[in-house]
C-alpha cells in the first residue's frame, strides 16, 4: 500500500481509538504532503483570488512523500535536541513518541 494511503488509513484508525498523540502526527504530515501538492500562484492566477478556480495539483511520487515524512523526522529531531536542552523531559518524551511513529513508516 502506498505511504499516504496507509497513512490516511491509520488516521482513521488512530480517530476511531481517540489516540490523540497519533493523530496530531498523522494530520501533521498528511497537511505537510498535501501543502508540497500545492503549486505555486504566479501572476495569471493572481487575479482569480477570491473567485472559485480549479488548479491541477501536483503529483507526488512515493520518494516524494518519504522525502517529506523524513523531513518531518528531522524537525522532529531538532525539536527533541531543543526540549533536551531547556530540561523539558515530558515533551521529550512526548516528541520522541511521535518520532517513533514516523519512523515505522519508513
Amino acid at each position: 500500500m502506498p505511504l499516504r494511503e496507509r497513512l490516511k488509513a491509520d488516521l482513521l484508525q488512530a480517530m476511531k481509538a481517540r489516540q490523540s498523540s497519533t493523530v496530531t502526527v498523522l494530520r501533521t504530515t498528511l497537511a505537510a504532503i498535501d501543502s508540497a501538492e500545492a503549486v505555486e500562484i504566479d501572476a495569471s492566477m493572481d487575479s482569480a483570488r477570491g473567485h472559485s478556480t480549479e488548479v491541477p495539483r501536483k503529483v507526488l511520487t512515493e520518494a516524494n512523500i518519504q522525502a517529506i515524512v523524513q523531513r518531518e523526522i528531522a524537525v522532529l529531531r531538532a525539536n527533541i535536541t531543543t526540549y533536551e536542552q531547556l530540561g523539558s523531559k515530558a515533551k521529550v518524551d512526548q516528541l520522541q513518541a511521535e518520532l517513533d511513529l514516523l519512523i515505522g513508516y519508513l
